[in-house]
């Protein structure tokens, strides 16, 4: 062989050497390229809705629930709904044996008709006058009275002269009397014919007797007149007679005053039997759903025990959370708020803020205050009625008593570019941002606007020109965790995109 031809196979050699040894390093630099991007977690920018949220976790209640019991015992004699049913106001939801109850209204209701008549009673006597008349009537007997022991001295002394001369009267009529029958029966035997003139006697002193016995029954009246008459006692009787008329009359308006109120009372002893008589009747006070029942027909229920039925507002349900003191300032009745279930993960629900406590539950030494956040209700036809609506209007049938996260919104930009936080870095005072472009680094310096504790919204670019700021759909370098060799990459290619 010449020794051209070994020249020629040594260039060869070298040639090919080289080229081996230059796309071996092209391969590696390539290789490199692609550990290092694969090595790097990057995100895109993105416009959307941009909020700062409190979370808190709690579990779904019904909006409104009431306890119903019997205010008054009794037997159970009917049920006529169950656990589950709907039930609008005033729908019976358990009824008491009533018959007690009854008869204590028949009772109230005669009392009631017992006080209007007494009360008319006396209203009719008012309007004719009888507590006046009556006391005009005392009046005059007290007149006479007083007239009567103003008699004068003598009148009695007459009057004694007249019952006395009448006693003598009689005493001379009976001896008469006396005389005449014991001489006819002297003479009747003997003297046959003076025995005609002597009954004529007798008469005759029979019949004085007779007189002189009424002459003195006159005489001891006329007597017996004049002496009452003149008692101190008989005048005092007849005054405290015109007094007590007196005060009856007085007392009239109070005696109706008082008959009335009787009346009044009888009338609220018979609202309460009333009362009564519609407790042993158990109705719904408002619509919603009986969620239990703890009573059966034949049982005894007691007057004030533990729930009977218990109705549930499912159309509206709302998560009540705790919130310490530094979520609690943030949050204002109002406030939009997202809730999700467990049983339906990655579905948000709209809500809203209604009631935040104005003082805090302290456990252990925690300080917390109740915020309930009421579910924006949706179809209330899907389901049983339990349909709170997510943000794009789809209507979720969710139950009380599941889990539920929720975000409570205390500020929001629409239409934010956003990017993550990790993404952003900060040197001198000023914010920027890595972004990828063809497998180069570019630093774009960046003002940041509303922050959560993910995310952060960028306002604008500080350097005009859109090389130089971030547009929606640009990839940005969140976290750089490169190997040695990528490291050794990045150099050349932050040369060229600007550097740290």
């Amino acid at each position: 062989m010449s020794k051209k031809w070994w020249i020629v196979v040594a260039v060869v050699v070298v040639v090919g050497g080289l080229g081996l040894i230059g796309y071996q390093y092209i391969e590696g630099r390539r290789q490199a390229r692609a550990e290092a991007q694969a090595a790097m977690e990057t995100a895109v920018v993105r416009r959307d809705t941009l909020r700062v949220t409190v979370d808190a976790t709690g579990s779904l209640v019904p909006n409104a629930e009431v306890s119903l019991a019997f205010s008054s015992g009794g037997r159970v004699i009917e049920v006529p709904v169950e656990v589950g049913d709907v039930v609008e106001a005033s729908d019976v939801l358990a009824r008491l044996d009533d018959a007690d109850a009854r008869e204590a209204v028949a009772q109230a209701e005669f009392q009631v008709t017992q006080a209007e008549i007494d009360l008319a009673s006396a209203q009719i006597e008012a309007e004719a006058g009888v507590a006046q008349a009556n006391l005009d009537t005392a009046q005059v007997g007290y007149e006479e009275a007083v007239a009567l022991a103003a008699i004068p001295g003598t009148q009695l002394t007459s009057a004694r002269v007249s019952l006395e001369q009448a006693q003598d009267g009689l005493a001379d009529a009976q001896e008469n009397y006396d005389t005449a029958w014991d001489s006819a029966r002297d003479w009747e035997l003997d003297v046959r014919w003076r025995k005609a003139a002597l009954e004529n006697e007798r008469e005759a002193t029979e019949r004085a007797l007779e007189n002189a016995q009424y002459n003195l029954e006159v005489a001891q009246a006329n007597y017996s007149l004049a002496v009452v008459g003149i008692s101190e006692e008989n005048v005092q009787n007849t005054w405290t007679k015109v007094l007590n008329a007196q005060v009856a009359l007085e007392s009239e308006p109070l005696q109706l005053a008082q008959l009335e109120l009787s009346l009044a009372q009888a009338q609220l002893g018979l609202e309460s039997a009333r009362r009564a008589l519609e407790d042993t009747v158990l109705v719904a006070p408002a619509g919603g759903t009986v969620t239990e029942m703890n009573i059966q027909v034949g049982e005894m229920a007691g007057a004030g025990q533990a729930a009977v039925v218990v109705i549930s507002d499912l159309e509206t349900l709302v998560v009540d959370v705790n919130l310490d003191e530094t979520d609690v300032a943030q949050i204002v009745v109002g406030q939009e708020a997202l809730v999700s279930v467990d049983a339906f993960p990655g579905v948000e629900m709209a809500g809203e803020v209604t009631y935040i406590a104005p003082t805090a539950n302290i456990a252990s030494g925690v300080v917390l205050y109740p915020v309930t956040i009421r579910l924006t209700p949706g179809d209330p036809s899907a389901n049983s009625g339990q349909a709170p609506s997510t943000d794009s209007g789809q209507v979720l049938p969710v139950r009380a008593g599941m889990t539920a996260d929720v975000e409570i919104v205390t500020a929001s930009q629409e239409n934010a570019l956003i990017v993550p936080l990790r993404a952003v870095h900060t040197e001198g005072g000023s914010a920027y941002i890595d972004r990828l472009v063809g497998g180069r680094v570019e630093r774009v310096e960046v003002e940041l606007g509303m922050m959560t504790d993910t995310e952060v919204e960028i306002v604008s670019g500080l350097v005009e020109g859109p090389a130089l700021s971030l547009v929606e759909g640009d990839v940005v370098i969140v976290v750089a965790s490169v190997t040695q060799g990528s490291e050794q990459m990045f150099g050349p290619m932050r040369m060229f995109g600007g550097g740290h």
